[in-house]
């Protein structure tokens, strides 16, 4: 049977939606991460809340209100998403993530210097997340939101920094004290001063917000505090996930559930990383699925296999087409057994 014209244009156009980010000609430029610390959970995905900027901010896609899961503890969240691997890591800053990040692997493949890496992080133990090649930019010692936001504007705002990553720590240590005015406006300070990096961001960047952990619900976590207004059942809770420039203009719906690691490696190879792959998955060591961090998952409910294995049924997420794409290879990993990722 000869194929109708129309037909072979169609699926042309689909496969090329659909094509590996690795292939893509157009690789982003400059990237920037911002990584909130301790967002509560109910705060972070409450639209009209103190981070109602970031859901205003024309050109963004809030890729996932339900399903980026992340653990509890500091560390270990900027480690996955830092290094594309979820990984025990030392809460108290004392160590680095054995697995190298994904983000040396981008330098290496873009060729951009150690001038060109910056790392901003607001609190000391949170030099997990500077690569061991990194040279400037680099702001520690517990300075304030605003000077935080400063160093972010000053580092972006520089020709030649073409991956900037920021820790905000402010929010993670009002929540420890009980402080929820503070930790309210000390979101509120945080995403009025990154909307503007999501709403300029062009098509030769891409801009990501997110968060490390979002533990505070109903049940008493491992020091025995618990959470007012409690929005989730299991303190392994999860955490926001905002995109905009690059490619995020057309939406795809995907079904998904992520981890942190697999947003690691999302962002990295978005940005023209040649990370390994084979058979559209990538393959251990790289990246692990939510199964890595123990109780955390997709629940049954919507979906969730055994050892948090993604089933049918997963709540859709709206996302670019070339986002997509990548999805269909990162998320992917296997702990024990494979993790679909069906694509709508």
């Amino acid at each position: 049977m000869v194929p109708r014209p129309w037909l072979v244009a169609v699926l042309l156009v689909a496969a090329s939606a659909l094509a590996p980010l690795g292939q893509a000609e157009h690789p982003a430029e400059e990237v920037t991460l911002v990584v909130v610390d301790g967002p509560r959970h109910d705060l972070a995905f409450d639209r009209e809340g103190p981070m109602q900027p970031l859901y205003e901010a024309p050109g963004v896609t809030f890729a996932n209100d339900t399903w980026t899961a992340g653990p509890a503890k500091t560390v270990p969240g900027h480690a996955a998403l830092l290094s594309g691997k979820a990984q025990p890591v030392a809460n108290d800053g004392s160590q680095r993530p054995e697995e190298p990040l994904v983000w040396d692997q981008l330098a290496e493949d873009r060729g951009w210097g150690a001038d060109e890496m910056r790392w901003l992080y607001q609190k000391d133990k949170l030099v997990v997340v500077a690569s061991d090649h990194a040279g400037g930019g680099r702001v520690a010692g517990g300075p304030p939101d605003e000077a935080m936001l400063e160093a972010l504007e000053a580092n972006t705002s520089q020709a030649q920094a073409r991956l900037v990553v920021a820790a905000f720590a402010r929010p993670d240590d009002t929540g420890h004290e009980g402080d929820w005015s503070a930790h309210r406006a000390s979101l509120a300070t945080i995403a009025e001063g990154i909307a503007p990096l999501l709403e300029q961001a062009g098509e030769d960047e891409l801009v990501v917000v997110t968060a490390d952990h979002a533990r505070y619900c109903q049940e008493p976590d491992d020091h025995g505090r618990v959470g007012p207004l409690g929005a989730v059942d299991e303190c392994d809770a999860h955490v926001p996930l905002w995109v905009a420039g690059w490619h995020t203009r057309s939406n795809a719906t995907v079904d998904a559930c992520l981890t942190q690691a697999d947003v690691g490696v999302l962002v990295a190879e978005a940005a023209g990383a040649g990370l390994p792959e084979a058979e559209g998955a990538f393959p251990e060591p790289l990246v692990n699925s939510s199964a890595a961090w123990p109780g955390q998952g997709c629940p049954p409910e919507r979906g969730g296999g055994p050892l948090g294995v993604p089933g049918p049924g997963l709540a859709p997420i709206v996302i670019s087409a070339a986002i997509a794409a990548v999805l269909r290879r990162s998320a992917r990993a296997a702990v024990g057994g494979q993790r679909g990722v069906p694509l709508g």
